[in-house]
């Protein structure tokens, strides 16, 4: 799968993919990316697979549309008959993203260029 964004565009559908494998090939009982914004809200998105074949790998997909612009932090947490997997693993630092704001983000390089010349 290809890695997670570093950033999404403000109000754009963005995907998140992870994969989950099950050794013994137990079936996802549920997937959940809790998504932190940069207020501090937290919101739990549920994920979706398109097969049940945990042995080979399954692609688990979040779908989300972030308002706010600025930095996010997700966990993602995977449920099968084993017990939980969550990612990033338990003790480590969530997953960071940003949320850009174009318009912003285009004012800011118009202005740079103008006090450049």
């Amino acid at each position: 799968t290809d890695p997670l964004p570093a950033s999404v565009k403000q109000n754009d559908p963005a995907t998140f993919t992870l994969t989950f494998r099950d050794a013994d090939g137990d079936r996802i009982r549920s997937s959940v990316m809790n998504l932190r914004t940069p207020s501090g809200d937290v919101s739990k998105i549920n994920g979706r697979n398109v097969s049940n074949d945990t042995a080979s790998g399954v692609d688990v997909t979040f779908d989300a549309k972030m308002s706010e612009p600025g930095q996010y932090t997700a966990t993602f947490v995977v449920s099968s008959s084993d017990g939980d997997v969550t990612f990033p693993a338990q003790g480590q630092a969530p997953y960071q993203f940003t949320v850009e704001n174009l318009p912003i983000k285009i004012g800011i390089f118009v202005g740079g260029l103008i006090v450049g010349l």
